[in-house]
């Protein structure tokens, strides 16, 4: 929408002008209207409207003052003069002053269109050219923060100048801002992209006298906002974040939603140091369950440090006891070591006398562990965030646990369903896909029966029992299928056996000649 100021004293002109633009131009709204010249000045400073028609001969002020005046205070109205007189010295003054274009009373519609549209053009393409320049410009700063927060190179050489920031001194500090729907396990993407806004805009009144820079990025349900504050501000700035967190509240709220807030420290250092502080941002949002939703919660003053809160999480045997569990289906055993673990944990955090116990940190390794073992399986994949989306609605942590091992459950449950319809167990649907993904390897009966925790004669068994095939005999298979598909292509016969399993070409023909009854350069000219 565009805004137009109309400065016209005789009144039916004025009125005629807004008929015809009300007519025409559906996209400017709204249009303000006066008959002298001072209180146009005051409209041009107060509404910014974007387009302006000016008759010259007016009360107070004539309208070349009037653009004057409007420029000199930093006015990027466009101008369009209306006047009575033929005299080209009118002109000439109006057109040094910055104006766009003039019209000749009468006012002709045919050429107020005209005018109005090439204005109009104009003005979507600098809007166009600005979205395009602050998408670019994000997208950009976004980088740094991907290589500065998860990139594994060294953060100390990145120059944030090249990234188009304006950073100043050595202070910094992050805030993570996680969103939560007060019913649902997700969030509807236009109410996510409208509290981001609101979030901006509110960082935007409250952050930029105090800060040199700050910038605002989202992922999902969460709001990342770095700040780098000035020396003066560095205690000022706990009350505007404090005031910062209360109006977001408010707005989220309004949205049915609830939020928590990780604050870091400020750090004293380099820019690097916005790493530790982004960690501790994190750290702080995941006490929020221990802590209470809908609160703001500062590292350090209301958590323990980092340095002094490092319990071991899950051992290498809990986790093979954990795989057996569901590899075998074993419901009542899941319950049981998901109770000794969250008993362990909680003992290892009273021994570093943590006041809050974070548990979503465990949660989140142990719903890793949990996708990564369930994967393996031969038909299904599932994905530890849409697990963990559904524990945001936990107010407390006996809540947040129940909560996670009925998920837990549920998914076994759901495997066990399709597991019965396809006639197969866990333990073999795993070796299957085990084997179809490592089939440029070697696959022996121990290596496999070692990755689903069976011992080699038991599985050797099962497979023939459940797939009606020798376990060498399914490999072959798998290999010359693989092999098959690769041979329509050019590629040379002895990578293709490479990535079927043979280390020998030659051994790799014998064998593909005595399955498909023709040798693979046989084979691929049928295709080539």
């Amino acid at each position: 929408m565009y805004k137009m100021l109309i400065l016209e004293d005789e009144i039916w002109i004025s009125s005629l002008i807004q008929s015809f633009v009300k007519k025409n131009f559906e996209m400017v709204s709204p249009i303000v209207c006066c008959d002298n010249g001072v209180d146009a000045l005051d409209i041009l400073e107060k509404e910014t409207p974007d387009v302006a028609l000016i008759d010259i001969n007016v009360p107070l002020l004539n309208g070349l003052e009037v653009i004057e005046k409007a420029q000199q205070n930093g006015s990027r109205c466009r101008f369009i003069i209306i006047t009575g007189y033929k005299d080209f010295d009118y002109v000439r003054s109006a057109l040094k002053a910055g104006v766009i274009d003039y019209l000749l009373k009468p006012i002709d519609e045919t050429e107020l269109c005209s005018v109005l549209n090439h204005i109009f053009e104009k003005l979507q393409s600098e809007q166009d050219t600005q979205n395009l320049l602050t998408q670019n410009s994000y997208l950009l700063k976004m980088q740094f923060f991907k290589q500065l927060f998860w990139s594994e190179s060294n953060t100390g050489a990145i120059d944030p100048l090249q990234y188009g920031f304006s950073f100043q001194g050595n202070l910094f500090q992050c805030i993570i801002i996680k969103l939560i729907h007060q019913q649902l396990d997700y969030i509807l993407p236009n109410t996510l992209e409208l509290i981001y806004k609101d979030a901006v805009s509110m960082a935007n009144h409250m952050f930029t006298e105090i800060c040199y820079d700050f910038f605002c990025f989202h992922q999902g349900s969460l709001i990342t906002i770095i700040l780098n504050p000035s020396e003066t501000a560095r205690y000022k700035i706990f009350l505007q974040e404090e005031e910062f967190f209360d109006e977001l509240l408010k707005k989220a709220q309004e949205q049915n939603l609830n939020l928590s807030i990780g604050i870091s420290e400020i750090h004293h250092d380099n820019i690097s140091s916005l790493n530790t502080a982004h960690q501790e941002a994190f750290f702080a949002l995941n006490h929020r369950i221990s802590r209470g939703l809908n609160k703001a919660i500062f590292y350090g003053k209301d958590t323990p440090l980092l340095s002094s809160h490092d319990p071991e999480l899950l051992t290498d045997n809990e986790k093979q006891d954990f795989a057996k569990c569901i590899i075998s289906q074993d419901l009542i055993g899941l319950v049981r070591w998901f109770r000794r673990i969250i008993e362990k944990f909680e003992q290892q955090m009273h021994v570093h006398e943590s006041e809050t116990i974070p548990y979503l940190p465990l949660l989140e390794q142990i719903a890793e562990l949990f996708c990564q073992e369930i994967n393996k399986l031969n038909f299904t994949s599932i994905d530890k965030t849409q697990m963990l989306n559904k524990l945001d609605i936990c107010t407390n942590t006996t809540e947040l646990c129940t909560a996670f091992i009925n998920e837990l459950k549920e998914t076994l449950c759901t495997i066990q369903k399709k597991l019965s319809e396809n006639k197969i167990s866990a333990s073999i649907s795993m070796a299957c896909k085990y084997i179809n993904e490592h089939l440029s390897e070697s696959l022996t009966l121990e290596s496999v029966a070692s990755r689903v925790y069976l011992n080699s004669t038991y599985l050797s068994e099962l497979f023939k029992t459940e797939t009606g095939k020798n376990f060498k005999d399914y490999i072959l298979e798998k290999r010359m299928e693989l092999a098959c598909e690769l041979l329509k292509s050019p590629m040379k016969i002895s990578d293709i056996a490479i990535k079927a399993g043979y280390s020998d070409a030659k051994h790799f023909s014998k064998t593909f000649k005595k399955y498909k009854g023709i040798s693979p350069k046989e084979y691929q000219r049928i295709y080539l």
